[in-house]
């Protein structure tokens, strides 16, 4: 077993066990399915007015639904999602589809009003588990940035059959990619669709020089701290990250181990009676927020509201609660961020240096072994 393999599978029982830590105390934000239901019968609608990171929360919502109908499988004539897209096509948009060769991977979706959603499934085959689980660290060579490398590898992919429609829809309005991209387009997806979103984010940056509008739901954490920071420092007020609070998705790639977050986040409750991390949880909670008397649902002593979240994460704040005692695991804290900003990029690039140039002697002394016995 290589080194590179015996780290994939220490990051994949770290990943396991950090989901296992996060069952075990789910419920302390779980609320019954009656209970959102009550709250949509017994309140008043309340129209929202303010933005999160550039979004309504009834175009988080629509955007929900449109990360959910990614999972279409176009084989499947009766499909409900395919009738739901059928509904869409019925009101003026055009939805295009779009593969990696091996299934569909997601949808495009022409608006009549002229924005374009891109819209990346999430795992649902074993093909996908694999990409989840494949989570060393690698630097994209098309942009610079370090990031997790089975979804950066499935993002390219499928981003060969993304770009071409992309260039299409541009053509059509008499853009460019970027304008379009700048403009238009608003990325969204679910858990591993959500990745891809990420990824596709930093893809553009780094392409085109612009910055598409996000927001995933469920996504796990793609880049290391420092593509995060740099990311965010563009992406500000653009993108946003729904998560359910004891989502475990959103944990895979911990941040002790040097993974950060893109965008604003909105934390989310869930149903007790449907499986945490399912896109119809979220739906529905976004649902009871749209309909609830001051956009607010109440889980135990927790008001989960439409707003950024101010969750710091445990050690990530140099006191404990509102008082000052200080809290003893801030330094350890700060010791990572330093490892993951400045050490494990460092260690990382002088690996791969190394490894580049022993494979580029191999081939070299490969290519004059073969001229020379050719000769």
């Amino acid at each position: 077993m290589s080194l590179k393999d015996i780290r994939v599978s220490l990051l994949g029982t770290a990943a396991i066990v950090s989901t296992s830590l996060l069952f075990t105390c789910s419920f302390a934000f779980a609320a019954d399915i009656s209970d959102f239901r009550e709250n949509l019968s017994n309140s008043v609608i309340a129209p929202v007015q303010s933005k999160v990171a550039g979004f309504t929360l009834e175009q988080v919502a629509e955007y929900g639904k449109l990360a959910q109908l990614a999972y279409v499988d176009v084989g499947q004539s009766n499909s409900e999602k395919l009738s739901e897209i059928e509904n869409l096509q019925s009101k003026g948009a055009k939805v295009n589809f779009f593969g990696s060769g091996f299934e569909n991977s997601g949808i495009i979706v022409e608006h009549p009003d002229g924005r374009v959603t891109l819209s990346y499934k999430g795992s649902n085959s074993s093909r996908n588990v694999l990409t989840d689980l494949w989570a060393n660290f690698a630097i994209d060579d098309n942009t610079g940035l370090r990031c997790h490398q089975g979804i950066m590898e499935e993002f390219y992919v499928i981003n060969k059959h993304v770009t071409p429609i992309l260039e299409q829809i541009a053509a059509k309005k008499h853009k460019s990619v970027a304008q379009l991209l700048q403009d238009d387009v608003t990325v969204t997806g679910h858990s591993l669709g959500g990745g891809l979103a990420a990824m596709f984010v930093g893809y553009s940056q780094a392409t085109y020089n612009v910055t598409p509008r996000a927001t995933t739901f469920a996504a796990p954490r793609v880049y290391d701290v420092t593509s995060a920071n740099e990311l965010d420092a563009i992406t500000h007020n653009r993108y946003l990250n729904v998560m359910q609070v004891t989502d475990p998705v959103p944990a895979s790639a911990p941040g002790w181990l040097g993974y950060k977050h893109l965008g604003s986040k909105m934390d989310l409750p869930y149903a007790t009676n449907i499986m945490q991390h399912k896109m119809g949880g979220y739906q529905l909670a976004l649902e009871g927020l749209i309909q609830a008397q001051d956009n607010t649902i109440k889980v135990g002593k927790t008001n989960f509201k439409f707003e950024e979240s101010k969750r710091t994460g445990m050690g990530k704040s140099p006191t404990i609660g509102n008082t000052f005692i200080p809290n003893p695991l801030y330094p350890l804290h700060l010791a990572r961020e330093y490892l993951a900003s400045h050490v494990d990029p460092a260690i990382h690039r002088v690996v791969k240096s190394a490894k580049d140039f022993v494979v580029t002697g191999v081939k070299s002394v490969w290519t004059k072994a073969k001229n020379w016995f050719g000769k």
